[in-house]
């Protein structure tokens, strides 16, 4: 085995421009969520992408499926022992601040720049290759290997719900779409909307008032699990309430982040941040809070102002759930809770159509249904109600699993790091699967660019990737069956 390795690692060296351009073809689709279009359910881009990868593999001799668009399938090998490997073609929208066009990549200091290059489309390629140098070295694998391409993994992941019903799932897999040394546990995830609780007794939206400070409409964020770097706010105001907004905009402490423009008797108030993954509030600088926070100091009148002040009391000012009396944490990770998109109307506190979003990673040692109870308790004195939640419970692999050993030994093996395995708030298909880690494609000491403006890959790591996980891949099916069965 360890002369085919050499053999595979040989064969991916050869392929490295070769792999670098496909990557870049592919990071030129616009793979965002978009309106179902015939055997697209995410939209036309994302169909298009999941054709493209498949297009590859199939000229290349694999056995491939595109399911109804929901999933990719690349297969090499007839045991009905799978491992599979788990990646997503589908891209988060590309935000504001780039240097160069987000889906026109660019190979800048060695590293391919473009929305997707490191989530997940540089670590898809890879596999792909891997897959490629194994078939192409002759070497006989006793198991099949499954490419498992999904196309919703930013939203909710209704592709993998899809491939869990109609598909056997692998024996044992690993998706690259996180961090190495290799990631054990993922913690809990729940997304829920914050809505103004029109059933209680309170201020009415102030259109029989005499007011001198209305907020008609603020929003902010484009997503629920990216940190949003924008966010604005239209208020109207009278004479008097033009003096208590300057008043309150000198005196606030973050007026930095802070941009307003008078214009036709109205205030528009434009906040500036950076963006993160939801998973990591604390990476960037939420807009959406700091918006909230200066508008909590105004003193807005109806039932708008209320539910700006009482979604920024428990959201705005940390990211550590202690607004909402949740600031929890077990022997591996902390609560995190972020307000990630704000969607307030002048009057549409009547039908609820105004909302926030919320993104929060518990503990793997937490139920799902205890944080949701507390959750209720931590709202109960205010304004507040919880609209629809999304909830993933967490994911965990004890360190002597040996998936987890093999993959440690296999990355130690190549990079010569020794460290030990990681929790993570990020959310990846391998918290639904049984026997089931996340591996790679951020190497220790990196800043992961996940969701962030200037995402990008690095050519060197690109390969060293491939690589990585061809040997998995080879070692994982010598390994005996029994051990995950």
């Amino acid at each position: 085995m360890q002369q085919k390795i050499k053999e595979i690692e040989l064969i991916l060296e050869q392929y490295q421009v070769e792999m670098q351009q496909n990557l870049c073809k592919l990071l030129q689709i616009e793979s965002v969520l978009a309106e179902a279009g015939e055997s697209c359910p995410f939209g036309v881009e994302i169909g298009r992408a999941l054709d493209f990868v498949l297009g590859l593999a199939a000229g290349w001799g694999f056995v491939c499926e595109n399911d109804h668009g929901y999933v990719g399938l690349v297969d090499w090998g007839s045991s009905d022992f799978q491992i599979g490997v788990l990646t997503h073609i589908d891209v988060v929208p590309a935000g504001s601040g780039w240097q160069t066009d987000p889906f026109c990549p660019r190979i800048i200091d060695g590293r391919i720049v473009a929305r997707g290059a490191i989530d997940d489309k540089g670590p898809l390629m890879a596999v792909l290759y891997a897959f490629r140098a194994i078939k192409e070295s002759g070497v006989a694998l006793p198991v099949t290997l499954r490419h498992i391409i999904g196309t919703n993994e930013e939203n909710g992941s209704q592709c993998l719900a899809y491939f869990l019903k109609h598909h056997t799932p692998p024996a044992i897999s690993f998706s690259p779409d996180a961090e190495f040394p290799l990631i054990h546990g993922e913690k809990g995830i729940l997304q829920c909307a914050l809505l103004p609780d029109l059933t209680k007794a309170g201020e009415t939206d102030g259109s029989s008032q005499v007011e001198d400070m209305i907020l008609r409409w603020a929003k902010g964020g484009t997503a629920v699990n990216i940190i949003p770097d924008e966010a604005e706010a239209c208020l109207k105001l009278t004479t008097r309430g033009k003096e208590l907004f300057l008043q309150a905009y000198n005196q606030f402490e973050d007026k930095d982040g802070i941009a307003y423009d008078e214009k036709n008797g109205e205030v528009l108030v434009h906040a500036i941040g950076q963006a993160a993954h939801g998973s990591l509030p604390d990476s960037g600088y939420n807009a959406v809070a700091l918006l909230l926070r200066f508008l909590s100091c105004l003193p807005l009148s109806g039932a708008n102002g209320k539910y700006c002040r009482d979604i920024a009391h428990l959201m705005a000012y940390a990211n550590d759930g202690g607004g909402l009396d949740m600031k929890l944490s077990d022997e591996y990770s902390c609560l995190t809770a972020a307000i990630t998109m704000l969607n307030i109307k002048e009057i549409a506190v009547k039908d609820q159509e105004s909302y926030a979003m919320m993104d929060m990673r518990f503990p793997v040692s937490m139920a799902g249904e205890s944080i949701i109870n507390k959750l209720h308790a931590g709202t109960a004195a205010y304004n507040i109600v919880l609209g629809k939640c999304l909830l993933k419970e967490p994911h965990f692999l004890p360190v002597h699993h040996p998936l987890v050993r093999q993959l440690l030994m296999v990355y130690k093996n190549i990079t010569g790091d020794d460290s030990p395995p990681l929790v993570i708030g990020g959310g990846t298909y391998a918290r639904e699967m049984k026997n089931s880690v996340a591996f790679g494609p951020v190497f220790p000491g990196e800043v992961s660019l996940a969701h962030h403006k200037g995402e990008s890959i690095s050519c060197e790591n690109l390969l060293k990737l491939a690589k990585i996980y061809a040997v998995a891949l080879c070692l994982l099916a010598d390994m005996p069956k029994e051990l995950f069965l």
